[in-house]
Order: structure tokens, then sequence, then C-alpha cells
């Protein structure tokens, strides 16, 4: 994709902590919206700054934007904030942010993520401010927040299944965050005994699908049944 980026050196804010200011892209336009490749335009306006002073990247209201673009690792290597708000992205995995091993701060608010794996952050275990605030989640993998051992404020209000916040490192409030994960947006395991059986119901289920597709008659509804069951059982037990 093609991205244009005004640099300035701007603070991230959580609650109340800020980032000591950073050199960072802000993303005016993007074009070619399909392609993997990051293709920079904009120079930088500090003759001295380069795109390894990049520590962040802020994308807001860029609608077209569905995926997470998982290209910045590339351009700009020392990233440690993202800050992708008010776009149209609908799901995450891990591989997203396999080339941001340096990540401090990630907010994802006003999109339109369903579900969050637990395997989501192993490859940004530094993470320390994360925001999913007015997003549309439903499941949420119980041990998501487990590597997350630095985390100091994370935020899932507004969301289907959640409506809590964790800020200013109180471990009274982290500890609501995650037993409200596992109280309501956890998928419920009781009726699989093991995964060979949870891969036979998800094949069954699939080959269902496609039927139903090639079938004529409105079956819409349960197509999204299953689809949705699909989900949850692959989030549950970690299942690709």
């Amino acid at each position: 994709m093609k991205v244009i980026c005004t640099y300035k050196h701007i603070n991230f804010y959580f609650s109340k902590t800020k980032s000591p200011a950073g050199y960072t892209c802000k993303v005016q336009e993007i074009k070619e919206i399909d392609k993997d490749e990051i293709e920079l335009i904009g120079k930088h306006d500090e003759l001295s700054m380069t795109n390894r002073d990049v520590i962040g990247v802020i994308i807001d209201r860029q609608p077209e934007l569905k995926k997470f673009p998982r290209g910045f690792a590339k351009v700009f290597p020392n990233i440690r904030y993202m800050q992708i708000n008010r776009c149209s992205i609908t799901t995450l995995t891990c591989e997203d942010f396999k080339d941001l091993g340096h990540l401090q701060g990630l907010w994802m608010s006003e999109n339109s993520i369903e579900q969050l794996p637990n395997n989501l952050f192993v490859n940004v275990q530094g993470i320390q401010y994360l925001s999913f605030y007015r997003n549309k989640l439903k499941y949420i993998g119980e041990h998501l927040l487990t590597p997350l051992k630095n985390l100091k404020a994370a935020n899932f209000e507004g969301n289907t299944c959640i409506n809590v916040s964790y800020k200013d490192e109180n471990i009274n409030e982290l500890q609501k965050l995650k037993d409200e994960i596992k109280a309501k947006c956890v998928y419920s395991t009781e009726n699989y005994s093991s995964n060979s059986n949870l891969l036979n119901r998800v094949t069954t289920m699939e080959q269902e699908i496609k039927r139903l597709q090639n079938d004529n008659r409105e079956k819409d509804a349960r197509i999204k049944q299953l689809e949705n069951d699909i989900i949850k059982i692959k989030m549950a037990f970690n299942l690709n």
C-alpha cells in the first residue's frame, strides 16, 4: 500500500500517563490498500531524521482499512507505539505482530473487531498500554493478557461482551478485567472432550456451510450461526 505520512514529535496518552514526545508518522492517506508492502510518500521534515528514528504510527479515520497493516515494521524498524483508530479492521492474529517486537503501546479503538485469540500477543510481550475501546468484541481468549507482564493500562470499554478498563497499574482493576473476560467473553468448553472431537466438529460445520451456500433457499441465519460456532471453538482451543 502507498502511505502518505507527515512526521511530528507526538506524545501518546493513556489515562493520566503520557509517553515522552516521539518522532511519529501520522498517516494522512492510504492508497492501494490491498498490497501488504508499504511504500512511503512524504519526506522527513527534519534533515537529521530517518525512518529508523520513527517510533510511532498513527492511522485515524481510514474506513477502507479492513485488516492490520503488517508492513510498517519493515519501513520503521523501531516502532514502539501504534494507534489505529476509527478504521474498519475486523480481525487480528498473532502473525500481525510478529515483526513488532519493540511494541509498547497498541490502540485499536473504534474498529469492528469481534474476537481476540489467546495467542494474540505472544510476539509483543512488552506491551504496556492497550486499547480496544468501542469495538464489537464478543469472544476473548481467557489467557489473552497472560504474556503481558508489564501491562500498565488496558481499555476494553464499550464492547459487546465487556465494558471494563484497567488503568494506573491498579492490580485490583487488572484482576477485575481478567475476571470479566473469563466470565463473559470466553466460549464454554464443557461440551467438548478432545481436540480430535473439536476438529471433527469444525470440519462438519464447514462442510455444512458449503452445502448451504450451494442451496438456493434462504440459509443465511444458519450459516451465520455455524460460522460463529466455529470461531468460538477455534478461539477456545487455539485451533488453526
